[in-house]
């Protein structure tokens, strides 16, 4: 459930019904019937072996089979690695990296120490992404981190200027980094 519900919580959302509807219930459930037949169809190694060929689907799938311990250890390292292929493959659909935007998000906001600098540069950009991608839909990461990190981040004076450089630097890095590694398979 855990696996299904980060799944959820990284797609793009149609706000046009009320989350509490009905009509969101039954999309909810559809959805998680769905996710819980993906799971059982394929075992963790051959989605891993999937994502390692290259699928930005199954690096999806194993990142976030990795982020729940669905079918193996749990392992934020690697979970990080596997979201971000997905995230920043610009062959890739935009839906599939508008999640793995989110998914980021989460994994960037979920840390159980400090929440370091960095983190917040990088969470701002992954924030960004999503909306670039999918603009009529609602990204609950995206969401999520303004109201829950921005806004209390933003009382700091000037701290919003340094987050619009970061977050360009941030994804000019990134960008370059993946090109890098597209140029290395």
């Amino acid at each position: 459930m855990a696996y299904a519900q980060k799944c959820m919580n990284c797609r793009p959302q149609d706000m046009s019904q009320p989350y509490d509807s009905p009509v969101m219930y039954e999309t909810v459930m559809k959805d998680v019937k769905i996710i819980h037949h993906q799971l059982e169809s394929k075992p963790e190694h051959a989605v891993k072996a999937e994502a390692d060929l290259g699928s930005v689907e199954a690096a999806l799938d194993y990142g976030l089979r990795l982020r729940t311990g669905y079918d193996c250890p749990p392992n934020r390292v690697l979970d990080r690695r596997y979201l971000a292929l997905v995230a920043l493959d610009t062959d890739a659909p935009a839906l599939l990296r508008f999640t793995g935007h989110c998914a980021l998000i989460e994994w960037y906001t979920d840390c159980k120490t400090n929440f370091r600098s960095c983190y917040l540069q990088a969470t701002a950009w992954h924030a960004n992404e999503p909306v670039k991608l999918v603009p009529k839909k609602s990204a609950p990461g995206a969401l999520f981190f303004a109201q829950n990190i921005m806004i209390p981040q933003s009382e700091a004076p000037g701290v919003l200027l340094i987050c619009d450089f970061s977050i360009r630097k941030y994804g000019e890095r990134w960008q370059n980094k993946m090109l890098k590694s597209k140029e290395n398979r």
